[in-house]
């Protein structure tokens, strides 16, 4: 599926005709050409914003770049920084925490402009190499599902479109972008997935292989969310801030009605409830973490898992203890 047809085949309850929305903009090439697409499709009211963490020399430059293109394509736009990504939680990488930044910047700007969705660029490839990253951290069927095309505000409707078709698509358009060099460095998963592992990837699976794992990941979000609802419906007290944390308290009663499937889901749930309460950044390898936790609660006991970041998990008498504590001031 082409970039164009792709935006023109969005479902409504993921980008509603007629609506604002505001467009990631980082002027590389996919969410530059994204700006384009949304423009020529003339469904929707546009808003540019592009969040300006000033970690680099030129990033202001990119960020002018971004607002100047977007004026003369007649759209609005906003640079927001710089919002250099420091501040981050225990055991949280510099690239998580920029992440977070920049999406709490965006979602603010949504809020403040009174748009219906934060739309991104993130690509068919994207999701492929998020997949691959989290089955190396032995992720569930929620991690298996990658990134979905709406979560929360914040929209995603290139999931199913190649990268090389968004560059075809930026060629034939006269795009123009800018390079983060950034994005080349092999210090960074991510760009070490893109440079070696996916093109390793396409060539053993060849271009099916890649719309199969795509397929798996669309698999994976449909039976996790049916195990999501049936975990939403399981009874917890909480979350609830006291003592400078967010606590969850969770019924033995509701551990031992869950199946071990809905329980695993259910356990994920809780514990980005309390980090979520607590103001905190999720951990990094959340998988991890489930899996010590769910551990812990099939072994029965006084059990307790803690974690550098604040969180811990305690078993007292009938009621297992979520807790994470708040960022001190």
């Amino acid at each position: 599926m082409g970039p164009l047809s792709a935006l023109e085949a969005c479902p409504e309850e993921v980008l509603p005709s007629g609506s604002l929305l505001v467009v990631a903009c980082s002027g590389g090439r996919d969410s530059m050409a994204l700006c384009h697409a949304l423009r020529a499709t003339g469904r929707w009211r546009l808003h540019v914003v592009t969040v300006d963490h000033g970690l680099r020399p030129d990033s202001g430059a990119d960020a002018a770049f971004v607002l100047a293109h977007a004026q003369a394509l007649g759209l609005g736009g906003v640079v927001i920084g710089p919002a250099a990504a420091n501040g981050s939680s225990p055991g949280e990488g510099p690239e998580d925490t920029a992440r977070r930044i920049r999406h709490a910047a965006l979602e603010a700007e949504r809020r403040r402009m009174g748009a219906t969705r934060v739309v991104y660029g993130h690509t068919a490839d994207d999701q492929l190499e998020t997949m691959l990253m989290r089955i190396a951290r032995g992720a569930g069927a929620a991690g298996l599902g990658g990134m979905v095309p709406l979560a929360g505000n914040r929209a995603r409707p290139w999931l199913a479109v190649r990268r090389a078709d968004v560059a075809a698509f930026a060629a034939e358009e006269g795009v123009p972008f800018r390079t983060d060099p950034t994005n080349a460095d092999p210090r960074f998963l991510r760009n070490r997935v893109r440079a070696i592992l996916l093109p390793t990837f396409e060539s053993v699976f060849g271009p099916a292989g890649v719309e199969g794992a795509l397929r798996t990941a669309r698999h994976a979000r449909t039976e996790a969310a049916a195990l999501a609802d049936a975990a939403a419906s399981l009874p917890v007290d909480g979350p609830f801030l006291e003592s400078g944390a967010a606590t969850l308290l969770i019924p033995q009663a509701t551990l031992v009605a869950a199946t071990p499937a809905t329980r695993r889901i259910a356990v994920h749930l809780w514990i980005g409830l309390v980090y979520d309460a607590a103001g905190r950044a999720r951990p990094r390898r959340m998988a991890d973490r489930v899996d010590r936790v769910v551990a812990a609660l099939e072994q029965g006991g006084g059990r307790i898992v803690a974690g550098r970041d604040g969180f811990s998990m305690r078993t007292e008498g009938q009621v297992v203890r979520l807790r994470v504590e708040q960022v001190a001031g």
